[in-house]
């Protein structure tokens, strides 16, 4: 299993500034989780293009913060958006909501 979060990554993002770090965060927090919100929009609607571009803008900002897991379940949505395979959407938007809850309290931890 992945670990929620890449160390490494973080450790990078601090040593810009514990100030910007600290600010970095929340903003992180606060979009994806409207991120997450069409992203389970267009799992119910099961709109492809919106699970694709969605899941693939999500995939980046995770990487970008750190937080792993997250990233790598919305690469999964990402591609079985672009592919048109909407079969595990329900399954992987069930790990995405769970993995995203251990993000966030692993990030604010950090604060």
């Amino acid at each position: 299993m992945t670990d929620i979060l890449n160390h490494d990554t973080l450790g990078s993002l601090r040593e810009l500034g514990d100030e910007f770090f600290k600010e970095l965060i929340p903003v992180f927090l606060e979009s994806s989780q409207n991120q997450i919100e069409l992203l389970r929009q267009g799992v119910l609607e099961r709109n492809k293009a919106n699970i694709e571009a969605t899941a693939h803008s999500l995939k980046g900002a995770s990487y970008g913060q750190g937080a792993q897991e997250l990233a790598e379940i919305c690469g999964k949505m990402e591609e079985g958006g672009r592919e048109g395979d909407l079969a595990e959407m329900d399954e992987l938007m069930t790990r995405l909501e769970k993995s995203y809850q251990l993000t966030v309290s692993a990030l604010k931890k950090l604060l």
